[in-house]
């Protein structure tokens, strides 16, 4: 198992080694040259960019000068009128911080200051004029030369045909964004060196620094060399380019040691990632080969093949016991043998059991047969039973449904009734109402004739005064003798009308006196007949509530009847479920006495069938 395990491991170490390794190389290879080809993209950029930066910086010099107006110049005169003068002052204006001095020349070779001064000077020698008269040159750069120290370049520009414009530049100014780089050199068109990176190469020529830039053209601008730095012999890629403006040269250069040096650093990087990935992966295998491989395999595989081939051959005599050790397939492989040793011999006794028991199973199948003969005709009676009790549970349910037909004629027979009650007993009320009203009336009655006595007493007391009255008056007739006849007379007629008032009166008041008696009576008999009334509404209600009571009670018999009925139905329905489940129960007994038929040749073929299984299983030699 060691063995197998150390194998496994070698193999799968080696592979894992192989591919840290060459992914590494490629990553390396492939870094490289795009490390490479990056810095060179680089270097071409830097050059695009000096060569446009110098270029627009004479383009504004030129524009400057070009902006001048100038009158018509005598060429060769003394000196310039006012108003050119005044231009050149202007353009000084402009450029003092740069310049060193603005002249104009002529074709002449005269020259002027810009307070309009002549120099004195002949500048048919200079190279400027050369190249704007002779040449014919609109924009002209001169080379670098010295003065008190300094470098100087000359710009000219061409006005017209007989006057040109020139201004002097200090080249550290106009250079001064470059002029500290330490990877460019920039010569003029004769060669000489006005940038670099050290000191000392200034003001040389270029081929005799650098003799292989000769080989720099439009079609070859870039050139591998190696130069020694610090008494060490290196490898130098560089770009050239030139400026059509003035004829200006430019070379951006770059150790190629730089540019490797970041590929170099990411190869060891990346082998000592991959040497860290190594071991991780290593490890990792180690730990996956423990639990997905050799774990579930448990063992060497050629003890595995021993054991299978044993199995198959049926030879399971080896009793194995398993060690603590074990585990995956060759556990499980000798786990299986070892019960499967014991699955034979069980089955072989089972076999025989089996046997035996079919014997025993025939003699009781044919008892269970003669069980279910006896099980059909007791479920045939049963059968008979409830078809009687389903047909009596569907006359119940008729009888039911009719006395709930009755019962709701009864029910709406009470609520007529009833409606008739509540009608005659807002009649009653009405009348008590009424009697009640005619009683107050009477009352009010009885009250008037008290009032009409008080009248009479009063007529009586006037009639008892005129009765007085009379008799005085009479008195008095008397009294005059024969003048108070005719007085004495109406004194008569007045006593006499008097006493007739007076029996009116007391005959009024009998009457009244009567009236009394009678409205008293009348209002008793309406006061009796009001509470009459008032019990024969109180007996109305309670008569109403009695039928209210026999109505509830019929509903309650209805809703009875109503539950008889839906029982009885669902009686029927249940009487009729255990009819047709005793049809299907006596089937089932039909196919039971078949199935136990079938039962006993199954019985018959599954002896056999033990007998040959033994024979198979005896293929197999296990222990005794």
């Amino acid at each position: 198992m060691k063995k197998f395990k150390l194998q496994v491991i070698l193999a799968l170490g080696a592979i894992v080694a192989a591919i840290i390794v060459t992914i590494a190389l490629l990553d390396f290879l492939a870094f490289r040259t795009e490390s490479m080809d990056l810095n060179k993209e680089i270097l071409r950029e830097k050059n695009a960019t000096l060569e446009a930066g110098i270029k627009e910086k004479f383009e504004n010099y030129k524009l400057v000068l070009s902006s001048i107006e100038l009158e018509e110049h005598e060429v060769g005169a003394p000196e310039l009128s006012p108003k050119n003068a005044a231009g050149m002052s202007a353009v000084y204006g402009i450029l003092k911080e740069r310049s060193n001095g603005v002249y104009l020349f002529d074709k002449s070779g005269s020259s002027y200051r810009r307070d309009g001064s002549n120099t004195g000077k002949d500048y048919k020698g200079r190279s400027y004029y050369k190249a704007v008269f002779d040449r014919n040159e609109d924009f002209y750069v001169s080379s670098t030369y010295m003065s008190k120290g300094l470098r100087f370049v000359a710009i000219a520009y061409k006005v017209n045909a007989n006057v040109a414009l020139m201004t002097t530049i200090q080249l550290d100014t106009f250079l001064v964004d470059i002029k500290d780089r330490k990877d460019l050199f920039v010569y003029t068109d004769n060669g000489t060196v006005i940038i670099a990176p050290y000191e000392d190469a200034l003001g040389q020529k270029m081929l005799d620094l650098r003799p292989g830039y000769e080989q720099f053209t439009p079609e070859t601008p870039e050139l591998s060399y190696k130069i020694e730095i610090d008494g060490v012999k290196e490898e130098v890629s560089a770009f050239w380019g030139q400026m059509d403006i003035n004829g200006w040269s430019y070379v951006t250069f770059i150790e190629t040691s730089k540019i490797t040096k970041g590929a170099n650093t990411q190869l060891l990087y990346s082998l000592i990632i991959g040497l860290v990935c190594f071991i991780i992966a290593c490890l990792i295998l180690l730990v996956v080969m423990d639990k997905l491989v050799l774990k579930p395999v448990g063992g060497a595989p050629e003890d595995i093949a021993k054991l299978i081939e044993k199995m198959a051959d049926g030879d399971l005599r080896d009793k194995l016991t398993p060690s603590p050790k074990d585990t995956g397939i060759y556990r499980s492989l000798v786990a299986l043998s070892n019960q499967l040793s014991e699955i034979v011999c069980n089955s072989l006794k089972v076999s025989e059991s089996v046997a035996s028991s079919s014997e025993e199973l025939n003699a009781v199948m044919n008892d269970t047969l003669k069980n279910m003969e006896s099980e059909k005709q007791q479920v045939e009676q049963i059968s008979t039973a409830i078809y009687e009790l389903s047909t009596t549970s569907q006359e119940v349910s008729s009888k039911a449904v009719s006395a709930e037909d009755e019962t709701k004629v009864s029910l709406s027979n009470i609520e007529s009734g009833k409606v008739t009650l509540e009608k005659n007993i807002a009649l009653t009320n009405d009348i008590s109402i009424s009697v009640a009203e005619t009683a107050m009336i009477v009352d009010e009655l009885r009250k008037f004739t008290i009032e009409i006595v008080t009248v009479i007493d009063v007529i009586n007391g006037i009639s008892d005064q005129t009765n007085l009255l009379a008799l005085n008056a009479a008195i008095e007739a008397a009294r005059a003798g024969e003048a108070g006849r005719g007085f004495a007379v109406v004194a008569d007629e007045v006593r006499s009308l008097a006493s007739k008032t007076q029996q009116s009166t007391v005959s009024i008041q009998d009457i009244i006196l009567k009236l009394q008696q009678q409205a008293e009576k009348a209002s008793s008999n309406m006061t009796q007949n009001v509470d009459l009334i008032e019990g024969s509404v109180v007996l109305a209600d309670q008569v109403k509530a009695a039928f209210e009571d026999i109505a509830q009670a019929t509903k309650a018999i209805s809703e009875i009847n109503a539950m008889v009925a839906t029982a009885s139905v669902q009686q029927t329905g249940v009487t009729e479920d255990i009819s047709k489940n005793t049809t299907e129960a006596f089937d089932l007994v039909q196919q039971n006495v078949q199935s136990i038929n079938q039962a006993l040749q199954a019985a018959t073929e599954l002896a056999q069938l033990a007998q040959t299984q033994k024979d198979d299983i005896g293929f197999f030699k296990v222990m005794d």
